[in-house]
């Protein structure tokens, strides 16, 4: 085992192609936006840290679209599984629905690491082991995505990364500086 963390870490350049990227963000124009939430420390209750300065976050409903995406996620996580060689670590069974995330003009997401509990609503069991994120366009300045307070992850459209789900990776997105910046995240348990 490899005690560096970008080891763990995993960038999948043209990972989506062109046209599911594009087919992404012309669905995402008619999507019920609302404005990011983070889980508050010590509850259960969903807090804005930074008002409107926080991304837009969306779940849309085009199935067709959702699968094909969900197919490359599937994938990514596979081939991270596979990549390790761990005789301990099997591909994850579960992955949940995609979520777009959409940044405009001085929108950020602060340093975090994915403890996403809103995954385990009752029905759904698990703790979520590995994040998928992957950027839909390029056009924009700033909005860089950031792990461990100053590494720049250099990402176009089509990029995909997989990294842990943990405390170890602790990440954050930049203000976005002009242009709308789309993505899209599904994690795996």
């Amino acid at each position: 085992m490899n005690r560096d963390l970008r080891t763990y870490f995993m960038r999948l350049d043209a990972w989506l192609d062109d046209d599911l990227c594009r087919q992404a963000i012309a669905c995402m124009e008619d999507a019920p936006w609302t404005p990011h939430t983070y889980t508050a420390s010590g509850s259960l209750e969903k807090v804005s840290v930074m008002g409107d300065r926080e991304p837009d976050i969306a779940y849309v409903g085009d199935q067709s679209l959702n699968r094909a995406l969900m197919k490359r996620f599937i994938e990514a996580t596979r081939f991270y599984c596979v990549r390790l060689q761990f005789p301990w670590l099997a591909a994850p069974r579960n992955h949940s629905v995609v979520r777009f995330n959409r940044y405009s003009p001085d929108q950020k997401m602060i340093e975090h690491c994915d403890h996403i509990d809103s995954l385990f609503d009752g029905n759904n069991r698990g703790i979520p082991i590995l994040s998928c994120l992957a950027l839909l366009n390029d056009g924009f300045e700033g909005g860089e995505l950031v792990f461990w307070k100053d590494e720049v992850i250099p990402m176009q459209a089509g990029t995909m990364i997989v990294f842990p789900s943990n405390f170890l990776f602790p990440h954050r997105v930049a203000p976005l500086l002009s242009g709308v910046r789309y993505s899209c995240v599904s994690w795996a348990w």
